[in-house]
């Protein structure tokens, strides 16, 4: 089982139609005795309501409720994971995130009895992924985990890994309406989350595309699965597609072919005009490209000036520096054009102004 992170036709187009080794520190007590596994079809209409499944899953039901080819999926609702996370967070955020992380890694997976056999009708492996109602924030794209090569033995291992990943500090702003659960008193908070459970595909090509407001698509691909790529471990290869067809990259043309490249863009551009989504994220498997994940893309940087760095004041204890920098017995002297010296302490900026220089 692999874990990544850090997140898959088109109406337009006649081939692309549309379709732990930790001891928990809870008691018993604190966990709810059994689950009432409520799942749900990604065909259900309660699928699309992202407060309900999550961002990711809420997005997919949506296109694949339009025909778009969305593989199959049963949703585990964000309610489902609230009583855990919850007793978690309260129990175990005095010790940091990551102990609040493990225990809910520890919980019984016995939690999710009965669940496999709704499961098996998927098929193996599988993958295991998270829909949370915060990743409808571009910010938070990847935030979460997901697991790849899943067995229905470790399918509950999986569903608390993606639980476990809710548990995260708190970003630097609360925006309104951020769907968190805070944990006032250590600063901490966690999301609800959905899980979205399918039949891993064995692509020969998969990746992303991105719809710019011109209409042009940029993809992004790779042979085989695209773990790599979306983790950023590798580069693959870079096409862009325009509206008239005509495709921009020789060394994605002769990787991946025009004919997926030009599937891809075409899918990417419908996703874009019936759901809003300007960033899929695709696979080529079975002769068709498939939608694994639609979302807005997050908005570039408007250029503009180079703005200078503003100065960070800093204290440099200079005799520490001295002497962490020279061997006892050497004479380091100190200048500087700011400050008093007399207790060995420099004022200095960071960025702009005046800085410490250290000579012998």
């Amino acid at each position: 089982m692999t874990s990544v992170c850090g997140s898959r036709k088109c109406l337009s187009s006649t081939r692309t139609r549309p379709r732990s080794s930790h001891a928990s520190p809870f008691k018993r007590s604190l966990w709810p005795d059994e689950i009432a596994v409520h799942v749900l079809s990604i065909d259900s209409v309660h699928c699309q309501d992202a407060h309900l499944v999550g961002a990711k899953a809420a997005h997919l039901a949506r296109a694949r409720s339009l025909g778009f080819p969305v593989p199959d999926a049963i949703v585990l609702p964000c309610s489902l994971s609230e009583a855990v996370l919850s007793a978690a967070a309260s129990q175990v955020a005095p010790e940091g995130v990551h102990a609040g992380r493990l225990a809910v890694m520890a919980a019984d997976p016995s939690l999710f009895a009965g669940l496999p056999a709704r499961v098996r009708q998927l098929g193996e492996p599988l993958v295991v992924r998270s829909s949370s109602p915060a990743e409808a924030d571009p910010r938070l794209a990847g935030a979460f985990a997901s697991f790849l090569g899943v067995s229905l033995d470790d399918l509950a291992t999986a569903i608390l890994g993606v639980w476990s990943s809710a548990l995260r500090d708190p970003p630097p702003q609360t925006h309104e309406g951020d769907d968190c659960l805070d944990v006032a008193s250590q600063g901490h908070s966690v999301t609800p989350m959905g899980v979205i459970i399918q039949r891993e595909l064995d692509p020969e090509f998969a990746g992303c595309a991105h719809v710019a407001p011109a209409g042009d698509v940029r993809v992004i691909a790779t042979v085989g699965s695209a773990a790599g790529l979306m983790a950023g471990w590798e580069s693959g290869v870079t096409a862009t597609v325009a509206e008239n067809g005509v495709i921009a990259g020789d060394a994605a043309i002769s990787a991946i072919g025009a004919g997926v490249l030009v599937e891809v863009a075409d899918l990417a551009r419908s996703i874009c005009s019936a759901l809003g989504d300007t960033l899929i994220e695709w696979a080529y498997a079975s002769g068709e490209v498939w939608l694994l994940q639609s979302r807005k893309a997050a908005a570039e940087p408007s250029a503009g000036p180079a703005r200078q760095p503003e100065a960070v004041p800093l204290r440099i204890d200079a005799r520490r520096l001295a002497s962490a920098i020279y061997p006892a017995g050497d004479l380091a002297v100190v200048s500087t054009e700011v400050g008093d010296a007399a207790d060995g302490w420099f004022a200095t900026e960071c960025g702009v102004g005046p800085v410490v220089i250290v000579d012998v």
